[in-house]
Formats: C-alpha cells, sequence, structure tokens
C-alpha cells in the first residue's frame, strides 16, 4: 500500500532502499551531493554485489562528489540534461520524491514523497518502466577509470587556443558572496552558495561581483563575467 512521507521520513526511506536492495538500487536526482550516511550504504551495497544506477541532470558536479563515486565499481553514472524527477528504487520499493540528492534540500527545504512496494501493482510497475524509460534516454558516463574523463567534461573549462597565465586560471570570485574562489565560470560559485543557488537552480538568478575581475556587475551563473572580462579574456570565451 502507497505510505505518505514527510522531509525526515523520505531521507531515513532512501537510506532504507539503499541498505535493503540485493540486486540493484536505482537513484535519480536532479541535483547531487551525497551526505555520509548515503556514501556508507551505497559503499555497502557497492561491496555486496549490488549494480547501482545513477542519474544526474546537472553538469555542475562538484569534484569531490565525483572522487567519492569513483570508488564504487559497481556504479554506472547517466547524465541526463532537462531532468527534474526524483526517483529512488530497488527490487521491492519506489520512492517518487520532490526531494533532490542533496544535502541542503535535506537539511533546509519542505519535501513530500510517496512510497510504492510492489504490492501496489500498477503503479509500482509504471513508476519502474519509467525509470527504465530515463535510464535508456540518459547518456551513460564513462566507467571506472574512465570517470575522471568525466570530470574533465563537467568540471574542467575547455582547453584555450592561447595558453592563459596561471593567476587567470587560479583566482576567481565568487558571483554572489565575493569571496576568492578559483577561476573556473562553468562553476562561479563558492560552495556555501552553490548550496544556497542549488535550492532553485535558477542560472538566470541575477548575482552580484564578475567572476574574473570581482566588481560589481550584472551577471549570473549563466553569464558569470561583466561584458568587459568577456570580451577581453580568450580563456573566458572559450570556457563559456
Amino acid at each position: 500500500m502507497a505510505t505518505f512521507l514527510t522531509t525526515l521520513n523520505t531521507s531515513s526511506h532512501i537510506e532504507h532502499i539503499i541498505q535493503q536492495s540485493q540486486r540493484s538500487v536505482t537513484l535519480i536526482t536532479p541535483y547531487l551531493k551525497l551526505n555520509h550516511h548515503l556514501l556508507d550504504r551505497l559503499r555497502e551495497a557497492n561491496k555486496r554485489g549490488v549494480e547501482i544506477r545513477l542519474v544526474y541532470g546537472k553538469n555542475e558536479l562538484r569534484q569531490e562528489e565525483m572522487a567519492k563515486l569513483r570508488e564504487l565499481k559497481r556504479l554506472k553514472m547517466y547524465y541526463l540534461e532537462h531532468l527534474h524527477a526524483k526517483c529512488y528504487a530497488n527490487e521491492r520499493h519506489t520512492i517518487i520524491s520532490s526531494m533532490n540528492l542533496y544535502e541542503f534540500s535535506e537539511k533546509n527545504n519542505r519535501e513530500m514523497s510517496v512510497l510504492l512496494s510492489a504490492e501496489d501493482g500498477d503503479a509500482f510497475t509504471a513508476a519502474g518502466a519509467e525509470i527504465e524509460s530515463i535510464i535508456n534516454t540518459a547518456k551513460l558516463e564513462p566507467p571506472a577509470g574512465g570517470v575522471g574523463a568525466a570530470v574533465r567534461t563537467f568540471f574542467s573549462s575547455p582547453a584555450p587556443a592561447a595558453t592563459p597565465s596561471p593567476r587567470k586560471r587560479q583566482e576567481g570570485t565568487c558571483i554572489r558572496c565575493g569571496d576568492g574562489i578559483r577561476y573556473q565560470p562553468r562553476a562561479p560559485l563558492c560552495d556555501e552558495c552553490y548550496d544556497s543557488w542549488a535550492a532553485w537552480g535558477n542560472e538566470d538568478y541575477p548575482e552580484k561581483k564578475c567572476h574574473r575581475c570581482a566588481k560589481s556587475a550584472d551577471v549570473s551563473k549563466a553569464r558569470p563575467l561583466c561584458p568587459q572580462c568577456f570580451r577581453q579574456d580568450p580563456f573566458t570565451r572559450a570556457a563559456l
């Protein structure tokens, strides 16, 4: 019988779904930042020989997240642009949820979910069919040793024709709070501000500082540079 879940119940049931999986577990979440409890459960599932499938939909996946996931040899990662569904499933249970697999959502947002079991018949079967459709539509990322390529694809800016100075590669500004961070136009927010931004995920939301020169400017995550910096820096133009 279908069960309604609140925010805290959703978090605990996602952990149970991973913990109780026997053959496979599927995690579908646009935004991804694992807490240590879920990471431990995934490690345990990996040791049990469980097939782990993870579908995400935002390419701001952090290097530290990728490094943790590289440990899971039975993990298959998929990327699906425009993904908005959140779903967590094993052989016997499926959670359809409003909550991303993201620490900020668990701690700060008001979420709700529905837990389905195999006894729910058509609804459980239909959810499973949609999960497989998402998997089949998504792009499979390189496995195990190839994960490093995924990190470069989603984290590193493309190499420019002319080599930029070391300062331009390393020094940047968080476009929201103005703190110094690594110069990386595809990830122009510090970790704290990124967590706040990810709650809504609006790439056009107005921010305050140019990521390159740190001056006040009309910028956003999609366009993190003031017009002058965008025109002047060939590395910047290549990266965006």
